[in-house]
Parts: structure tokens; C-alpha cells; sequence
């Protein structure tokens, strides 16, 4: 496949149920998720070079569907709301419901677990993780606000994460060029083993 730039990229739609119409069944696919407010919009402007690309918003949780950008016709790319779970852990909360698991589960696609480095870790990202493990999700940790840490601070959130959650977290930071490079290959790379073994996405109904 070609290699992603990340400059043409475009608002595709919004899904409020699945199946996801209108989608190539062979296009690479991520996502973004994480808990509500945590940059998952931001990043996707920046990564795009693209400020209105997606919609910012102060308000947390105002994000209640699947967003769909296409990325330079090489890969979706999926914003999912915040999200939250049971208080036993084992099921996703009514903000996500059976729309976000079942997106998840059925179109597998490779998830970038967003994580604010301004607040210690939630239990709710380590159930998400453990969410994932169990249903074999491939995913990819990112720090985002890392520009709010100093030298010191980042090496500690990294032996934290690495303790609680056993990954190794990329640092991101939207007003510097921090992790931006690094996510790009990353992408690119996870694109590339998608498109060699990508399955047919389920039948219409």
C-alpha cells in the first residue's frame, strides 16, 4: 500500500448503528477511545493537520456516536465517546452500550487507548485494557497533554503505566512535535498488517 501522509483526510459520517454503511470492506481500520475529555479530537486535528477536522468540544461525553474519517483513502479512522464501565468491570456503561462493544468485537479494529497525563491512571483505562486483552483488541497506549510533564514526571508515568498496565506508553503533545512522528510510522506500519490479513467485515443485514 501506498504510504499515509495524513494530509487529505475527511469527515466521512456518523453511525449511530451497525452494520456501518458505505465502508470499503479492506480499508485498514483504528479507532480512538479513551475516557471523555481526554484529547481524542485534538489529536485527530493535529495528527491531520487539520484544526477543524474534528470537532473539539469543552463539554465531556458530547460525543455519543461513531465518527468517521477517511485518511488520505489509505484508512479509517473511528472516534468513539468516552467511555465507562460496571462497577464489576465486565461490562461496558449505558454511555457506550451494545453499539461501541459490538463495534469493537465485530470490525476489529486496531485501538489507540488515549490516557491524560495530567491525571493518575483510572481504573476504567485498565478495564478497558483488560476489555480488549480478553476479546484479542490490538492496541496502542498514547499519553496524551504530555507537554504538562517534565523529564522526571514522564519516566514515572512511564513505570507507572508500565506496572499497572504492563505497555509502554507514546507521549503525545499537540502543540509540540512530540510523538507525532512516532505515532505516524506506527500507524503506517499497523496499516500495512491490516491490509495483508484484513477479514471480510460482516454481511449486510
Amino acid at each position: 500500500m501506498k504510504r499515509i501522509n495524513f494530509k487529505n483526510s475527511r469527515f466521512v459520517n456518523t453511525f449511530v448503528n451497525l452494520p456501518l454503511g458505505g465502508i470499503r470492506p479492506k480499508m485498514p481500520k483504528f479507532c480512538m477511545v479513551g475516557r471523555s475529555n481526554v484529547g481524542k479530537s485534538s489529536l485527530i486535528n493535529h495528527l491531520c493537520d487539520s484544526p477543524k477536522l474534528a470537532k473539539v468540544s469543552s463539554v465531556p461525553g458530547k460525543t455519543q456516536a461513531i465518527n468517521l474519517f477517511d485518511i488520505d483513502g489509505q484508512m479509517y479512522l473511528f472516534d468513539l465517546p468516552g467511555y465507562g464501565f460496571s462497577e464489576t468491570g465486565k461490562s461496558l456503561r449505558h454511555t457506550w452500550g451494545s453499539l461501541m462493544e459490538n463495534f469493537l468485537t465485530e470490525y476489529r479494529p486496531h485501538v489507540l487507548l488515549l490516557t491524560d497525563s495530567r491525571h493518575p491512571l483510572f481504573e476504567s483505562d485498565l478495564q478497558m485494557i483488560e476489555w480488549m486483552r480478553a476479546n484479542a483488541l490490538e492496541y496502542t497506549l498514547i499519553v496524551t497533554k504530555s507537554d504538562k510533564l517534565n523529564a522526571s514526571q514522564k519516566h514515572k508515568k512511564t513505570e507507572e503505566i508500565r506496572a499497572k498496565f504492563q505497555a509502554h506508553p507514546l507521549f503525545y503533545s499537540v502543540h509540540s512535535v512530540e510523538g507525532k512522528n512516532t505515532l505516524l510510522q506506527k500507524l503506517h506500519m499497523v496499516a500495512e498488517q491490516q491490509h495483508e490479513k484484513e477479514p471480510p467485515l460482516p454481511a449486510l443485514a
